[in-house]
């Protein structure tokens, strides 16, 4: 591409996308892009960043631009230096997708110039090391569609910024990595929800837990049956229960997922641990995805979940013959004495003895 003639070969240019460049090569392009009137949509792939990326933000925001992406998949630790707005010196971005590192502090100066966002998604929100909070903080009167992937910032700090985000948000979806359990609050929740948020359609809550030997139940915990109450199921915000990696994840949308994960006997304590958490948010649907799960984990798992009325099964070990112990006997016998399962859905099972042990431990099956 010549640079140097791009204003006049490009004047009608609407949108623009720029994959695997450099911020040396992309400040050039950013300087010839100014003159393109129509120019109206921006997606950039960073594969290098030598510059601070405060001065490519400096830019777009002078560009006339209704939609703008940036991700740089690597994800370092970028430089991000962006001056506080003028007064009256705003950008026309409408749709903001951010796919890179990012502080929250950064991300706050960056939304004190784009007032007209209507979407905004960031995907790589990590905390601010100085600990320092902007007192500045624009209305966003049109955003109705929030996004962002978070980690490890406490919910107090979440709490004030959507607070002063306050708008009428209408999907607010949100990913939390944190060692703070005051995500699991859902009482704290609905009441901001009921005060700030009364045009929220779609509330989409991921929180993951770290499974290890630090792992402890708290009093946060004990308060995650709130989650179905009746506030999120008239809303029809469902909560969902995974065990992903060592991770134990919370998700309004009631339901368990384990999957890529081989548990053993010697995760047994740690699953002894969230017992409590199983029994207390009344799940229905069961969603196994994983190949090395033990018969005896497998057995204790649905011995726990006492209000289980659908499985999803795949490869599971109740489609093979089972060699028990006498422990697993007494703790099989009395699941298959007690639930409800009327739906199963079988996946990678195809041999009709498989499929004739599934019928015979679930004989309510209504539905496959």
């Amino acid at each position: 591409m010549n640079l140097l003639i791009i204003d006049s070969l490009f004047s009608r240019l609407e949108s623009l996308t720029l994959n695997s460049i450099s911020t040396y090569k992309l400040l050039i392009i950013l300087f010839y892009l100014k003159s393109l009137p129509y120019l109206s949509s921006l997606s950039i792939c960073l594969n290098n960043c030598s510059h601070d990326l405060g001065d490519i933000y400096q830019i777009i925001f002078h560009l006339s631009l209704k939609y703008f992406r940036v991700a740089f998949p690597r994800h370092p630790h970028l430089c991000i230096t962006i001056l506080i707005a003028a007064q009256n010196q705003f950008s026309s971005i409408e749709y903001l997708f951010i796919y890179h590192r990012c502080t929250f502090n950064q991300l706050t100066i960056i939304l004190l110039h784009t007032p007209r966002l209507s979407h905004l998604h960031c995907f790589n929100i990590i905390e601010s090391k100085d600990h320092s909070k902007s007192e500045s903080m624009i209305k966003l009167h049109s955003l109705t569609h929030f996004t962002m992937t978070l980690y490890n910032l406490e919910f107090n700090d979440f709490e004030e910024f959507l607070l002063k985000l306050c708008s009428p948000l209408q999907l607010f979806d949100a990913k939390i990595e944190s060692r703070d359990r005051r995500y699991l609050n859902a009482d704290r929740w609905e009441r901001f929800i009921s005060q700030n948020m009364t045009s929220l359609i779609r509330f989409i809550f991921r929180y993951s837990d770290i499974i290890d030997d630090e792992f402890e139940l708290t009093f946060y915990h004990s308060l995650i049956n709130r989650f179905t109450s009746s506030f999120s199921i008239d809303r029809k915000w469902f909560f969902k229960l995974f065990i992903e990696e060592d991770e134990l994840i919370y998700s309004i949308l009631v339901e368990l997922s384990i999957t890529g994960t081989c548990l053993t006997e010697n995760n047994e304590p740690l699953i002894n641990k969230i017992n409590f958490i199983f029994n207390m948010t009344k799940i229905t649907y069961l969603d196994i995805e994983c190949d090395q799960m033990t018969v005896s984990m497998l057995i204790t798992i649905l011995h726990s979940l006492i209000n289980l009325n659908s499985v999803r099964l795949s490869n599971s070990a109740l489609c093979q013959q089972m060699d028990l112990s006498i422990r697993d006997k007494i703790i099989f016998n009395a699941f298959l004495n007690t639930n409800k399962i009327s739906k199963t859905t079988l996946q990678n099972v195809t041999e009709n003895d498989q499929i004739e042990s599934i019928i015979k431990y679930f004989p309510r099956i209504h539905f496959f």
